[in-house]
């Protein structure tokens, strides 16, 4: 009877402690704080800024030129004069495409920052729910150590078990005390390293360590969704337009360009020689040193080309690997959760019966609660391992922690 008044007790209060969590502090919402805090991103944001201005310049045709010149004596066409020139290389344009690429890589970046904050906090968030878990465990386990020593003192008093039977059941306890104190001191530090990733100081509640099933979205498809969506992937093809532009403008330097020129001889006085002209002009000899930049630049483009090749296959093997985890760590999980621990459970509620009724000695109750306090720490642990696996899956798709899978990129 004691036992099964435990077994109601502590069911009562996880239904409880669920029911006060469930309004405590959700993924989404340790992330969104932790995005909120952090102190790089206006600095990111400033720097869009500025590159979306110098994109929207950046196709502008080349500087307006004037010339005013003091002249001592006959004065010629070249003296005073305003002339703009035109590009036939399509300079104007290459120009704007690279800064455009390049506006596309600083936004990359930021949301690779945003990514790899959400994925911190992430991680701070799982640590503080596992440590959370690991103490409800030996808090639970002190409870129904208490219970058999309870009852064996009860037996003891009456002459039915020996005092070292007490001793032992003392020793138990005390073992369990200290394991409480450990796990809350390791919960207490969870909890602040969480704070401080988020950026505050009052941590609401963090409802139980619950993962997610694995998605049964197809391995190409999660693949594609990866290759579209990734930041970092974003930055290197960003890269390599860059790149491409830089080697079209070092060719276009040998292009010929159009210039147009008003001019007149003499600001002031007589005689005034005024007018206007077009010219074309071209480099007739560079020496070969657009030619070089050009191979450098091709150079650069490859080697962006093939730093890009391998991030895409990167991102394919961690995808299939994440993915491969979550699924085979969901499955130990199950097993064990409908076998081992329903087994050990209904095994050691058998014996504390028994032992109430002293029918089993404490020893069999004992090293009964020690598997049952195994498998549900093994439990844990395939819990904690599972939700690391999903955030590591979200990570390699380039998804913000906590984001449904399947949506859009």
């Amino acid at each position: 009877m004691p036992f099964r008044i435990l077994w109601l007790a502590l069911a009562l209060l996880a239904a409880l402690s669920a029911r006060a969590s469930a309004e405590g502090l959700s993924l989404d919402a340790a992330v969104a704080r932790a995005l909120s805090a952090d102190p790089a991103a206006p600095s990111y944001q400033q720097r869009i800024e500025r590159l979306r201005l110098a994109a929207r310049l950046a196709g502008a045709p080349d500087s307006l030129r004037a010339r005013i010149s003091a002249v001592f004596g006959e004065a010629d066409e070249e003296a005073n004069q305003l002339a703009q020139s035109f590009p036939l290389g399509g300079q104007p344009g290459l120009r704007r495409n690279a800064a455009l690429h390049e506006l596309e890589a600083a936004v990359a970046e930021l949301e690779a920052r945003r990514l790899e904050v959400a994925h911190q906090a992430a991680r701070s968030y799982l640590n503080a729910q596992s440590a959370a878990v690991a103490a409800d465990l030996a808090r639970r386990e002190v409870a129904a150590l208490e219970a058999i020593l309870d009852i064996t003192r009860r037996r003891f008093e009456v002459g039915e078990v020996p005092r070292s039977q007490v001793v032992r059941a003392t020793r138990e306890r005390v073992a369990g005390a200290r394991e409480v104190l450990a796990s809350e001191a390791a919960e207490a530090g969870a909890r602040a390293s969480l704070a401080l990733a988020l950026g505050t100081s009052d941590l609401p509640p963090i409802p139980p360590l619950s993962p997610p099933a694995p998605p049964d979205t197809p391995l190409e498809t999660l693949v594609a969704d990866a290759l579209a969506r990734r930041p970092d992937l974003a930055t290197a093809r960003a890269e390599v337009e860059v790149l491409r532009g830089q080697a079209g403008l070092a060719r276009a330097e040998r292009s010929p360009e159009v210039e147009l020129s008003l001019y007149q001889g003499k600001l002031v006085g007589l005689p005034r020689d005024q007018g206007a002209r077009v010219s074309l002009q071209w480099p007739l000899l560079d020496w070969g040193r657009a030619r070089a930049a050009a191979a450098a630049a091709d150079a650069r483009t490859a080697e962006a080309s093939a730093r890009l090749a391998v991030l895409e296959r990167t991102a394919r093997l961690e995808v299939g690997d994440a993915l491969a985890q979550w699924r085979r760590l969901h499955h130990e999980r199950g097993l064990l959760e409908r076998e081992e621990a329903v087994a050990a459970a209904e095994l050691v509620e058998m014996l504390e019966r028994g032992y109430a009724d002293g029918l089993v000695t404490m020893l069999e109750v004992i090293e009964a609660r020690h598997v049952l306090r195994d498998v549900r720490r093994e439990e844990a642990s395939l819990a904690a391992r599972e939700a690391q696996a999903a955030l590591d899956l979200q990570r390699a798709l380039g998804r913000v922690p906590g984001e449904p899978f399947g949506g859009n990129p």
